[in-house]
């Protein structure tokens, strides 16, 4: 699977992601969180492309700088995540319910789109 094909069908979940999450706030009335949600989607969005990028990148790397990718990401993405959260929700005041939901909802879509394709196509095309 090349990094381009992840990159489309990330974009697809996306965009459902969005859709769906417009659906209910309109619903339950909660239009005016609509930019919270956008914005747990998008830390998410971002979030899941940082991680294939570094499994891209260590793919025919040897174990160990693999791994060490993958650590790195993972760290590296926790920590990013945490901190926007900790700005967006005490510094600027969003909505912690909606944007945490929306980015808890939106990663594990995601992160289950990463281990299908990953799984299905058994391998990763890298080119230079």
């Amino acid at each position: 699977m090349s990094y381009w094909s992840f990159f489309k069908k990330n974009l697809m979940i996306f965009l459902i992601l969005v859709l769906i999450s417009l659906f209910f706030l309109k619903l339950f009335g909660k239009s005016d969180k609509i930019r919270d949600a956008a914005i747990g989607l998008s830390i998410s969005y971002v979030n899941s492309l940082i991680g294939f990028l570094f499994i891209y990148w260590g793919y025919n790397k040897s174990q160990n700088r693999f791994f060490g990718a993958l650590y790195v990401s993972i760290i590296f993405r926790f920590l990013l995540i945490f901190s926007l959260l900790f700005v967006l929700i005490e510094i600027l005041n969003f909505e912690a319910l909606v944007l945490i939901l929306t980015l808890c909802i939106s990663y594990f879509s995601f992160m289950g789109l990463e281990i299908y394709l990953i799984n299905k196509n058994g391998n990763i095309e890298v080119t230079s």
